[in-house]
């Protein structure tokens, strides 16, 4: 957020176990990439804006527009800059000398079409229009007649679910074929250098390893180039020249990444670097993968971290993580502002939740938005209910935490059941944000049926998310973690649960922005939402003595709850 510091590439050194800088070019590096031919790196930089001609001592007054983020306390002049598209430039930097230049037009025509789908802009004018296809990001084989585009399925009318799929074209013909036409996600293409084979990584939506395929040129001779073991998840493939080699993430749900390398051609997986080796140090409790169906007939899959040093038949408090999980590493869920193995080392069984494949939504149909929270919401009654049947919960000692589209779902829970007793991120949308949303926000509304005036034809569709509205039916103590910049949109429930008696609490952090990424407040955002659940669901309390006045207003919260009720 700072102005006067600009984006570029460190590198960690081994031997001396010291970060240092390597790229030092003027303006912001937007990507880079590691190319051997080059002995150096390849970089995409945006060059900064000048804020016009007007000094700091005056501006003109600003028509509004509603292009601004007016929720945000962003400054306006600030906005306008940033969102002015930047001018990109394409710059080398040599690793073996230091030196760095701004890439010829030739450079920039195979190294931008090199590997990635950034090269794709420069010649978008020039590709036959496919209309019918959304497409996203394109990579040209080196030969020029074949090109792999990755396109996304978001039409409704088209597809229940939301997908991410493969598409190979033939210049000379204009074939276009359908590389992987039932897949959830492609994640990431590269060609040979014959142009003969393009290799793809694709997910299959159940939080599972990516796989890694391959197909011919024409699409034909698909094979499953790797798949991984069990429950470990390779990720974030980086292939080397020849594509028998992949540089990846190894991890699964108890150890965090570690660099490993593939050899494609054997299926063998060794590690090459581990990153955190005192990790495997740490006493640690194992996941177990659940599923089911709730009752609106949609699956879902969660891990159970159980209590470490778990005791069959004794009932454990539950904490309820949303709302991305696999078989990776369980640190702090979306967000990563839960720690998911303290909160097992201090007695919480911890289910760390999926809401599953995103759907597409018919335009302004709000009945169908509306399934994007009550449906996760009736799958984590369905999971609270199976493990309260296994014995292995106090089903009256029940957490939820929720960031971003998490703490909608969150929201959501605590408004319509009274299955939790405290929460961490618990927001819905309100008539509130969508006056101050600005105009992305206000098209993001009447996409989903909530557009106009909300005391008019959609008051009854409002009705069902307004949580400041309804706030007295609220009976879940919530905590709420947030930014400098985002912090307003949180006002109205904060205040509707302050003027009710309702235990809530609001904390702000500074110089962030939507996810909380300052070292010191991640630490700080675990121990609290630590010590949140510990006294809603256990009644306990730290032992640490700087935290006094913590536990006399959560006291007084409780006190005033317990009045309320």
């Amino acid at each position: 957020m700072d102005d006067q510091q600009e984006w570029q590439v460190w590198g960690w050194n081994r031997v001396s176990d010291r970060r240092m800088q390597v790229t030092h070019v003027s303006g912001d590096v937007e990507s880079y990439r590691f190319e051997p031919d080059l002995h150096g790196l390849f970089l995409t930089v945006s060059l900064r804006r000048t804020a016009g001609a007007s000094g700091p001592s005056f501006e003109p007054g600003i028509l509004f527009n509603g292009q601004f983020r007016t929720y945000q306390t962003i400054p306006i002049l600030s906005q306008m800059k940033l969102a002015r598209e930047p001018i990109r430039e394409y710059w080398i930097h040599d690793l073996t000398t230091g030196r760095e230049w701004q890439a010829t037009d030739d450079e920039v025509r195979k190294w931008a079409q090199e590997g990635s789908a950034e090269g794709a802009t420069l010649d978008k004018d020039k590709r036959r229009p496919l209309d019918q296809y959304h497409l996203e990001e394109t990579l040209e084989a080196p030969d020029r007649v074949r090109v792999a585009y990755i396109y996304t399925v978001d039409d409704a009318s088209r597809s229940r679910l939301w997908a991410r799929r493969l598409l190979l074209e033939n210049r000379q013909t204009g074939e276009l074929t359908e590389v992987t036409p039932d897949a959830y996600f492609v994640d990431q293409v590269w060609w040979t250098a014959d142009s003969a084979t393009l290799y793809f990584s694709e997910r299959d939506g159940g939080g599972h390893s990516p796989e890694l395929g391959k197909v011919s040129a024409d699409g034909s001779n698909f094979q499953i180039v790797f798949r991984a073991a069990g429950a470990e998840y390779f990720s974030a493939f980086s292939p080397d020249k020849s594509r028998r080699y992949f540089a990846g993430l190894l991890e699964n749900n108890v150890s965090p990444p570690q660099i490993a390398l593939l050899d494609s051609m054997t299926g063998h997986v060794r590690m090459l670097v581990d990153l955190n080796p005192s990790f495997q140090s740490l006493t640690r409790s194992p996941a177990e993968r659940i599923e089911g169906t709730n009752r609106f007939g949609q699956t879902w899959y969660g891990y159970l971290v159980k209590p470490l040093g778990y005791t069959p038949g004794t009932r454990y408090p539950l904490i309820v993580t949303t709302y991305r999980s696999g078989d990776y590493f369980l640190r702090g869920a979306s967000g990563d502002q839960n720690p998911i193995q303290v909160y097992a080392a201090k007695g919480f069984a911890v289910l760390c939740f999926d809401t599953g494949r995103p759907r597409n939504i018919r335009p302004g149909n709000f009945e169908d938005k509306l399934l994007d929270w009550s449906g996760p919401t009736a799958s984590i009654e369905a999971a609270i209910d199976q493990l309260n049947e296994r014995g292995v919960i106090d089903s009256e000692r029940v957490g939820i935490a929720g960031f971003s589209h998490g703490e909608e779902i969150a929201g959501y829970a605590v408004l319509h059941t009274n299955r939790f007793r405290a929460a961490i991120g618990a927001a819905l949308y309100d008539p509130c944000f969508y006056f101050i949303g600005g105009s992305d926000w206000w098209n993001a509304f009447k996409n989903v049926g909530l557009g106009g005036w909300p005391e008019g034809e959609a008051k009854s569709k409002w009705n069902e998310i307004d949580m400041p509205a309804h706030a007295d039916r609220i009976h879940t103590a919530i905590l709420e973690n947030t930014s400098d910049t985002e912090f307003l949109i949180y006002l109205p429930l904060y205040r509707s649960l302050v003027d009710l008696g309702k235990p809530v609490e609001l904390y702000i952090y500074p110089q962030e922005l939507h996810v909380r990424n300052q070292p010191r407040h991640r630490l700080e955002v675990y121990e609290r939402n630590l010590d949140w659940f510990l006294f809603w669901l256990k009644g306990e309390q730290s032992p640490d003595a700087n935290k006094g006045q913590q536990y006399l207003r959560w006291k007084h919260l409780l006190s005033e709850s317990k009045k309320s009720s």
